[in-house]
């Protein structure tokens, strides 16, 4: 192949996903720093790719990479190859102000080793303990200060030497750490915010200031009007990570309600600000935080959404929570159907499980519906009386509404874009699937 023939041209992940453009050779670097579901998601459409990344240090989130993705790549592509490189290219092997920096910053800070029966055997609660990191305690106790800080090297691409200067400097940020016998097992960087004066409010609402170290409480009176999120004191859970051998057995959901019980009494509410996944929105609603606002760009590096959830602690904070929750339920529609439309539907659907409520009455099927999936009229005409079916099937069990039906209804794809994602051959097919799957919610929801 002529020279002058081959081109190399980058493209965004996100735009990857969304046009699928033709390739011969797909490469991805810093892998590690991108959502499993979206590596996947590649390998699944690509079939000749270089992936790379860091594994080791501030530059990737290498532990996710290798322990949840590199096992599903071997399993689902019998024929990847992976090559390690030990040996740094860009200083000598011993260098002795890059073995200073490694220790200094925590670049060399590795995970706690854990005995083999820990990783088998169901967690024991009685033999969690529970403690907290200031700038005084993580200087004195370097050994434990690296483990933590381990997880979150591992569980958080954009974790950074800034936020170990910011720990061992700031008055308002402090790390909690979760030992499994005496291991340390689990962390969470927290930032306190908020009891802002009423005039900064009034200049950040007028686009006149914005402080930094306040991000929540600042989006929250900005973006949605809520002075009092502002006025009241807020912690912000900036980073949480559990060591990856013991994911899945409700260690950050009880380091979550440890937070809450040491808060209690002192901060007004609880405040977390990530990137939205499916998985990560279950986690967070699952453990008492809604959601109250999902950004309206996603992330250059990641490729997700910002989504910020709210767990209210005190009574003064409950009554702003339930309108900030009542704007998002309005507004999330919207966003599903505008600027946030490339969602995948299992995330849509989360977001709209988490917005809607759980206490609604039964509401009559119209007979357009009825007809519209025994072949009957066209989809335009029952369009308007389809999102209610959903709000009452959340209601019930979220298992009920399929993925093809979010995008068909909440998300508004085009039968072309439906197509292609669910892998119809063509609009009519497409049609023929939402029709049976519609006739089986109708089922579910007339046999309520």
């Amino acid at each position: 192949m002529p020279a002058d023939s081959v081109t190399l041209e980058f493209i965004a992940p996100d735009e990857l996903l969304q046009t699928k453009p033709i390739c011969d050779l797909l490469f991805v670097d810093e892998a590690a720093a991108l959502p499993i579901p979206m590596l996947k998601q590649m390998v699944e459409h690509y079939h000749r790719m270089v992936i790379s990344t860091t594994i080791h240090g501030y530059e990737g989130c290498g532990r996710g990479f290798s322990v949840k993705f590199l096992p599903w790549l071997t399993e689902y592509r019998k024929g990847a190859k992976s090559y390690h490189l030990d040996t740094p290219i860009r200083w000598s092997q011993y260098d002795l102000l890059e073995q200073w920096a490694a220790s200094t910053f925590l670049l060399n800070a590795e995970l706690s080793s854990l005995p083999e029966p820990m990783a088998k055997e169901p967690i024991r609660r009685e033999a969690l303990t529970w403690e907290c990191f200031d700038a005084a305690s993580a200087s004195s106790n370097r050994e434990r200060l690296d483990a933590a800080f381990a997880l979150l090297v591992n569980a958080h691409y954009q974790t950074s030497p800034n936020d170990l200067m910011w720990l061992l400097n700031s008055k308002t940020m402090k790390l909690y750490v979760m030992s499994y016998d005496d291991i340390v097992v689990g962390s969470i960087l927290v930032n306190r915010e908020g009891q802002l004066d009423r005039d900064l409010i009034e200049r950040v609402q007028l686009g006149r200031a914005r402080p930094a170290g306040h991000l929540v409480p600042i989006e929250l009176s900005n973006h949605l009007g809520l002075s009092s999120a502002a006025l009241q004191s807020c912690l912000r859970v900036m980073r949480i990570a559990v060591h990856p051998l013991l994911q899945g057995k409700g260690l950050g959901s009880e380091m979550l309600t440890a937070l809450s019980q040491v808060a209690i009494g002192d901060i007004d509410y609880l405040a977390t600000n990530f990137g939205a996944t499916t998985e990560l929105v279950r986690f967070w609603n699952t453990n008492e935080f809604v959601p109250v606002r999902i950004g309206s760009a996603k992330d250059k590096s990641s490729g997700t959404y910002s989504s910020t959830f709210i767990r209210p602690l005190s009574t003064e904070s409950i009554e702003w929570v339930h309108e900030a929750r009542n704007q998002f339920g309005s507004s999330i529609h919207f966003a599903l159907r505008s600027h946030a439309q490339d969602v995948e539907p299992s995330l849509a659907l989360s977001l709209i499980d988490c917005a809607e409520s759980k206490s609604l009455s039964s509401i009559s099927v119209s007979p357009l519906v009825s007809n519209y999936v025994r072949g009957g009229n066209s989809f335009n005409s029952v369009r308007p009386f389809l999102a209610p079916l959903i709000a009452l099937a959340l209601s019930i069990n979220t298992s009920h509404v399929s993925q093809l039906i979010v995008a068909v209804v909440a998300q508004e794809w085009s039968w072309t874009k439906v197509a292609e994602y669910f892998g119809y051959a063509g609009k009519k097919q497409a049609e023929q699937a939402f029709r049976e799957e519609l006739s089986q919610l109708l089922t579910v929801l007339q046999c309520k």
